[in-house]
């Protein structure tokens, strides 16, 4: 049975629809039929082991992050098929994203090394005048 939440959500749906219908169409439909459409937008809850969600403001606008852990309810064909539309571009985007972050904190890390090392007047190498000349210039 559908719960108070559900309800109000499936009748502001129900309203929302028959807003858009012709007024005639709308007046055509019995109290029986009504009441079954309102009873047909009412959808289930679903019921999740873990159904967190969370609100986070970012550059003025508000987004929320929702985890959701359950059984898994779609058959196994379905579910390999999204991974296999899912998975190529995933894995190359999440690829790229983790070679980015690398790169840029492996350079601030040596940066941020050179700054320290510069700033105590270390010579991490000791290496011979005549060699660095040749080197460094």
């Amino acid at each position: 049975m559908p719960d108070e939440q559900n309800m109000s959500a499936g009748r502001a749906l129900f309203d929302r629809m028959c807003a858009r219908l012709p007024a005639e169409v709308c007046a055509s439909l019995t109290p029986l039929q009504l009441e079954g459409l309102a009873a047909a937008l009412v959808q289930p809850a679903a019921e999740h082991l873990v159904d967190n969600r969370v609100s986070v403001r970012w550059l003025r606008k508000h987004y929320y992050v929702r985890l959701l852990i359950g059984h898994e309810r779609r058959s196994l064909t379905r579910v390999m098929r999204e991974r296999h539309l899912k998975l190529g571009p995933s894995i190359v985007l999440l690829g790229l994203a983790i070679w980015l972050m690398v790169s840029v904190g492996l350079v601030a890390l040596f940066a941020l090394l050179y700054f320290v090392k510069s700033a105590y007047g270390m010579d991490i190498f000791d290496v011979d005048p005549f060699l660095k000349a040749c080197v460094f210039g």
